[in-house]
């Protein structure tokens, strides 16, 4: 049975939850050339202009195959005949250890910076019900708790932009129906197919190329209801967080917290922030400092009493630890503080606004 393709008007409700957006907002959309990515191009383009705005394409080429250059510069003309602006990356990796995972990550930070120099706050990913339905087995295997298991954020801050993936629920089948319904073509990428990688096997075992089965449908709906109850948690946090604890103007090498003991949730977010960090430390580790305060070093971050002469007198000052790199950034949730940490990427009313996202170290 044919399936249908996304329309505008479903778009519209799967962006509303992610806002709110500034007037006329301008949307950059990370481009791979595959079905999924050029579909989002299309409807973000909708979307935004619609509401006086517009989108750009950051098209990356990896440099992996020898191919991938030629494909980047026909995603790039394909978008553009359809009046979209495209920008191709090139990330130029090299083959080696952990290629997949290195090339993610690249890729990512690339379009995060493409993004913010260009002065755009909202970049789109086209992750789909397919992807979260394999991220959820991946975390299964590795053993991942529930938090693990809510999979992709639809919204997560970075400190350069707001990464939002509107499309998680949606089967990729409807994603190339609305390409064919347009005649707008696109690129197919071997590796997605590749049994090297786990993310690569997974797909083939489970069988469903449009995204529409049962077993795909329920472990998006798991994500979903474990990502509701993580957004619980991380509401608790955020409120603790805004009233209890704050973080330099430095890019967040500094944060000052009242006597503990402390939430260890919170402890382990700001550990994080301040280490420089991609992921949490340990939860044991995070969970008895926070039970019994003491001077330690965890994380890249050094933890230690305040004193009048550190600024946090009555309290305990976390700083980076020497050498320790800069934050990925994320702001103390909640209404924005002079000297508060916000992220650079914020511009026109978000700065005002604040944020009122946890760090989500998941995805």
């Amino acid at each position: 049975m044919p399936l249908n393709p996304v329309g505008a008007e479903e778009f519209a409700g799967l962006m509303a939850p992610l806002g709110p957006f500034e007037p006329a907002p301008l949307l950059a959309v990370g481009v791979s050339g595959g079905a999924d990515s050029m579909a989002l191009a299309l409807l973000g383009r909708g979307w935004a202009r619609a509401r006086g705005g517009d989108v750009v394409a950051l098209v990356a080429d990896h440099g992996l195959r020898a191919e991938s250059a030629a494909e980047a510069e026909l995603a790039r003309a394909r978008l553009a005949a359809e009046g979209v602006a495209a920008l191709v990356l090139r990330l130029g990796l090299r083959p080696g250890p952990r290629l997949a995972e290195r090339a993610r990550a690249a890729r990512l930070s690339a379009l995060e910076e493409a993004a913010a120099r260009r002065g755009i706050l909202h970049l789109l990913l086209a992750h789909h019900a397919g992807d979260q339905a394999e991220t959820v087995l991946m975390r299964l295997l590795r053993g991942s708790g529930p938090d693990g298991l809510a999979a992709m954020a639809a919204l997560r801050e970075t400190a350069r932009v707001r990464v939002l993936r509107p499309l998680l629920g949606v089967a990729p089948g409807r994603l190339r129906a609305l390409l064919a319904a347009t005649g707008v073509e696109w690129v197919e990428d071997p590796s997605n197919r590749d049994p090297g990688t786990l993310r690569g096997r997974l797909r083939a075992l489970r069988g469903d190329p449009d995204g529409t089965s049962g077993a795909t449908l329920g472990l998006v709906t798991a994500s979903r209801a474990y990502g509701e109850a993580r957004a619980g948690r991380d509401a608790a946090l955020a409120s603790w967080l805004a009233g209890n604890a704050w973080l330099s103007a430095d890019a967040g090498r500094r944060a000052v917290l009242p006597a503990g003991p402390w939430p260890p949730g919170a402890l382990a977010a700001l550990i994080r922030v301040v280490g420089g960090r991609a992921h949490a430390a340990s939860p044991d580790s995070v969970a008895r400092l926070a039970a019994a305060p003491l001077a330690a070093t965890l994380g890249g971050a050094r933890l230690r009493r305040g004193s009048r002469r550190n600024g946090a007198a009555g309290g305990w000052l976390l700083e980076a630890e020497s050498g320790s790199r800069a934050p990925g950034g994320w702001p103390v949730p909640g209404p924005v503080a002079p000297g508060a940490f916000v992220p650079a990427g914020l511009r026109r009313g978000e700065r005002e606004r604040g944020c009122a996202a946890p760090p989500d170290t998941l995805c």
